[in-house]
């Protein structure tokens, strides 16, 4: 596995992935051939995969509320009590609650379960907290933690 770097230490390739970076704040602006936006607080708004644009909404206290697809939600994160979040998304039924997530005392979600109270997924994850972004999920940010770090998982059945 071949791994470059950039004069400032940003990661160009891992052997698995290319990324770029934006000089001026430091966040990734590409990954392979997907692009990302940010807001002016440095968060990721929208992620372009070739023409198929997704948009990252956040609540007013910060937290990821949605994925939208221009106007059609994606998939929403609704917040519930003791830090779990309930995830709905767009199905051919609508919108509908998928799962929830549970988080452990890091705030990461390493298990999710479906509203019929069985196991929708689980991992076994090692925090590494040198990149804030590696790799996406079908939608998008899916393995990463409250603190946007990657997570190295072994993932049960989803």
């Amino acid at each position: 596995m071949s791994v470059s770097y950039d004069g400032n230490g940003n990661l160009l390739g891992d052997g698995a992935h290319n990324y770029t970076w934006d000089g001026n704040w430091g966040n990734p602006s590409g990954i392979d051939t997907v692009s990302l936006t940010y807001d002016a607080l440095g968060r990721m708004v929208e992620q372009n995969r070739g023409g198929n644009y997704t948009q990252i909404v956040y609540s007013p206290s910060g937290a990821k509320l949605a994925l939208m697809n221009q106007q059609t939600l994606s998939k929403a994160f609704v917040p519930l009590p003791g830090g779990a979040t309930a995830v709905y998304t767009n199905g051919s039924n609508g919108v509908s609650l998928a799962y929830y997530r549970h988080p452990d005392w890091l705030g990461s979600s390493r298990l999710a379960t479906k509203p019929n109270r069985t196991v929708y997924a689980y991992s076994l994850c090692a925090v590494w907290r040198t990149l804030r972004i590696l790799s996406f999920g079908s939608l998008g940010l899916d393995l990463y933690d409250a603190y946007g770090d990657y997570q190295r998982c072994m993932s049960g059945p989803q």
